[in-house]
């Protein structure tokens, strides 16, 4: 998408344009800041936001590269000034190209912590995101509606005469998929290609398990192997047509004709 389309495209999805040019002067050297690098959508509440908080770690980033608090679509604007956003930066965020995240969201990243987000991300309407630590999102990585991350249990409880530790980091892999209402908790390390369940709760590490894995339950557990979220709104149209005349699945074969032949 050119420049110029691209600014045409935000446009078109009201970003609250005062508040976005004061954040990006506030946040970025003068030489990032006039890119306009992050847009800023409906009611959002900012506090501890300084220069150099944020770090785009994308060589060549674009207007409107990252945007939160809305920036997906047109009809999610009522919505975006229904449900408020809240970000709160003491520590440090590093952004890749393409991050969107909807409104309603709340990120909070305490001093000493950080939270580092890959390229092309899509988190859904209220995401709450706490970062004590150190939260790692891969690239591709999709979050559902009302999910909760958040690498603290804050606060210290005695078990079997121990007290652990309250922090620790998390990692979500590549192209993982949360579906709607999971919650991520401290520990948590998700191998590429994940897909988590709805409402599903994951605490520990599944790495073990490999990639392309289904993970379900509260605790969330392994089901089965040979699973990815097929990544584009293009390619969900077009296996759509693959259903009109009332099949119940194509092959991964079929599909890869598809695109071939797109």
């Amino acid at each position: 998408m050119g420049k110029i389309k691209r600014i045409r495209h935000i446009l078109k999805l009201r970003p609250n344009i005062w508040k976005t040019i004061w954040f990006n002067f506030k946040v970025f050297p003068v030489h990032e800041a006039v890119k306009i690098p992050v847009v800023l959508f409906g009611k959002i509440r900012i506090e501890g936001v300084r220069r150099g908080c944020i770090k785009l770690t994308h060589p060549e980033m674009a207007v409107g590269g990252v945007r939160i608090g809305g920036g997906w679509q047109t009809e999610m604007y009522g919505y975006a000034q229904l449900y408020p956003s809240f970000l709160k930066i003491e520590g440090t965020i590093e952004l890749g190209q393409d991050v969107i995240i909807n409104n309603g969201c709340l990120l909070t990243i305490n001093k000493n912590a950080l939270l580092r987000i890959g390229n092309n991300f899509r988190a859904n309407t209220g995401l709450r995101l706490v970062a004590k630590e150190r939260i790692d999102i891969g690239d591709d990585c999709r979050v559902g509606w009302d999910c909760q991350i958040m690498d603290t249990s804050f606060h210290y409880t005695i078990s079997k005469g121990q007290i652990s530790q309250r922090y620790n980091p998390i990692l979500l892999g590549h192209n993982t998929w949360l579906a709607n209402g999971v919650t991520v908790l401290k520990g948590t390390m998700l191998p590429a290609y994940s897909v988590v369940g709805a409402k599903s709760l994951v605490n520990k590490d599944y790495t073990e398990y490999g990639e392309k894995c289904l993970f379900a339950g509260t605790p969330a557990k392994f089901k089965y192997c040979g699973i990815q979220r097929i990544l584009g709104y293009e390619y969900e149209q077009l296996i759509d047509t693959c259903f009109t005349d009332g099949k119940e699945y194509i092959s991964e074969e079929d599909f890869e004709k598809l695109v071939k032949g797109k």
